[in-house]
């Protein structure tokens, strides 16, 4: 029998015995949590690292506007006997034009082109335009710059080391283009693109400029509009692009003429990066260009150079390279884009052996697009069945291989389809 001093004494230690557990389990319980904080901390220290650090910021999503296939209907190629060359009435679109229209000899006898309605629409955004000089692409831009001035400065030095009289101002044109150039390159490096892309124009048309610096003022002009013109920023001293705000019952295909502008509604999907035409959100803006544009070939450069404004005023874009027809049947002159003229996928028939070639025939000569022509001087309103379109041939692109048409490169032809309006846009030929 346990004493009572003994009883009082185990009671006590098992007490202290509870406690000394209740202390040891809340220790662990202590760690525990301080284990679970630290990792918590960490964790958050890593993901705002990668906030702040790694991560790379995503694109806005794309949108989307309603449009319709009905500004592209299908025309029946029309046969002509006055054209010295045959060349398929055939249209593919896509195709620029400048000051006066393209000839290209080509007849349309049994020629049907149709347009597919259901053929896949150009939405993919410019990044770069390809420069039909084919200049190295080594030099840098702000070499190319200074080389031109130099030149500018050298021929200037020139004429006035020459003993013979000089002919009109030819003694004033080299410093008045460098002096073009070299404010250019200032307004550019001082962020003001539409002042500079003025001057490098008006030193691109003066003609006095030679044409190793033509060459390189297209390719300094064609870098600015990739950001002014081919992508989604709007310069608010821009004259030729604008902003707009989606209105309820809008549809892509009806807002170039809703807003009276001279593009394609493809050219609104492209440069705003709309990856569905057919669907819109209200109140969504987006950049419009006003156009016209204009088309002027040289046939000795195998390049179409695109232009935007009218006449009096008119801004070079861009320039492509292009095949024209086999031996020289390419016809030089003025031409305006044809109404009713522009096909996605037509169907083509070859007036020289009679071979049908599918909408859909990824053999069909002529590619995805077709831009018909008709001339507007003495030397062109006779002929038919011209006109601007793709090939499945790119090695032909630079060389005389078409019945008489002007080809251009898949991409290029694209993007020209999408700026050529019928009725509109000119189209010149020159030697």
């Amino acid at each position: 029998m346990a004493l009572a001093s003994q009883t009082a004494r185990s009671s006590s230690a098992r007490r202290v015995s509870s406690n000394q557990g209740g202390l040891g389990r809340f220790r662990r319980r202590k760690a525990r949590s301080r284990r679970r904080n630290f990792t918590i901390v960490v964790i958050v220290m890593l993901v705002g690292f990668w906030w702040l650090v790694l991560r790379t910021p995503e694109s806005a999503p794309s949108t989307t506007i309603a449009a319709e296939n009905a500004d592209e209907q299908s025309v029946q190629a029309q046969p002509s006997n006055t054209a010295s060359s045959l060349m398929p009435v055939t249209s593919r679109n896509n195709s620029p034009s400048a000051r006066t229209p393209i000839p290209e000899p080509t007849r349309a006898p049994v020629m049907t082109p149709q347009n597919n309605p259901n053929s896949a629409q150009a939405s993919r955004p410019i990044s770069v335009i390809t420069m039909g000089e084919r200049t190295d692409s080594g030099a840098s831009v702000g070499e190319s710059i200074s080389g031109a001035i130099d030149r500018a400065k050298g021929r200037q030095q020139t004429a006035s080391s020459d003993s013979r009289p000089p002919a009109g101002n030819a003694t004033n044109a080299a410093p008045a283009i460098a002096s073009m150039i070299s404010r250019a390159e200032t307004a550019a490096l001082q962020n003001r693109l539409v002042e500079s892309r003025t001057l490098y124009n008006a030193a691109l048309l003066d003609p006095r400029s030679d044409a190793s610096t033509q060459a390189m003022l297209r390719k300094r002009i064609t870098s600015l509009n990739n950001t002014l013109l081919f992508g989604p920023t709007i310069n608010a001293n821009d004259p030729f692009a604008g902003r707009y705000e989606i209105a309820p019952g809008d549809a892509l295909s009806k807002l170039p003429r809703k807003l009276d502008l001279s593009v394609n509604w493809r050219f609104l999907q492209r440069i705003n990066g709309i990856s569905d035409p057919k669907r819109i959100r209200v109140g969504q803006r987006i950049k419009t260009v006003s156009g016209p544009f204009h088309a002027v070939i040289s046939k000795s450069q195998y390049r179409m150079d695109l232009y935007m404004g009218d006449s009096s005023e008119l801004m070079f874009v861009a320039s492509f390279p292009v095949g024209l027809g086999e031996n020289d049947s390419t016809p030089v002159g003025s031409w305006i884009v044809r109404k009713e003229s522009k096909l996605v996928n037509p169907r083509w028939v070859n007036p020289r052996t009679g071979e049908v070639f599918g909408a859909e025939n990824p053999q069909n000569p002529i590619g995805e697009r077709w831009i018909g022509i008709e001339g507007v001087d003495d030397e062109t309103v006779t002929l038919q069945g011209f006109g601007i379109h793709g090939t499945v041939d790119p090695e032909s692109i630079g060389t005389q291989a078409s019945m008489g048409c002007i080809r251009l490169g898949d991409d290029d032809v694209a993007l020209v389809y999408e700026l050529l309006i019928e009725g509109v846009s000119r189209v010149e030929i020159t030697p």
